[in-house]
């Protein structure tokens, strides 16, 4: 069973398909999701008759929802009984937009060390300025904007 962080709390995470959708299971309490459409805007979801959009993006072992125009991130925690770690490295090793936006600003270049936390690139989507920032201390291998 996968567990995630999100404001420093952990939230273990059942997800079995049930015909067009999902039971969710988060620490004991059951959400069903009627059904689940793919679409280039982002994905659709229907939970008790209402459809909702939300957006989905992976960074390694971060997972970035959005939805209502508000972004909230999730980090895989670490399975029980181990300790320390990479210190949040990207795991694939690349960094990904938490949804689709324009490119503001480029903070850094191919062959910059940068440090954890520091802002790579400056994105506008719905209205919302999103900072993406190195996960982990490194070299910038390659920059796609």
């Amino acid at each position: 069973m996968p567990a995630y962080q999100h404001n420093a709390r952990t939230y273990n995470l059942t997800l079995i398909p049930v015909g067009e959708g999902y039971r969710v299971e988060v620490d004991g309490r059951i959400i069903v999701v009627e059904a689940v459409e793919p679409r280039p805007e982002g994905l659709r979801i229907r939970l008790d008759g209402r459809w909702h959009t939300v957006y989905v993006s992976r960074s390694g072992k971060v997972r970035w929802v959005t939805h209502g125009g508000r972004a909230f991130r999730f980090e895989q925690a670490a399975p029980r009984g181990r300790r320390g770690g990479s210190g949040g490295g990207s795991g694939d090793g690349q960094v990904r937009s938490p949804m689709p936006g324009q490119v503001r600003a480029v903070h850094a270049a191919s062959g910059d060390v940068v440090s954890q936390g520091q802002t790579l690139m400056l994105l506008e989507a719905m209205k919302m300025e999103i900072r993406i920032q190195a996960p982990c201390e490194g070299v910038v291998a390659q920059v796609h904007a």
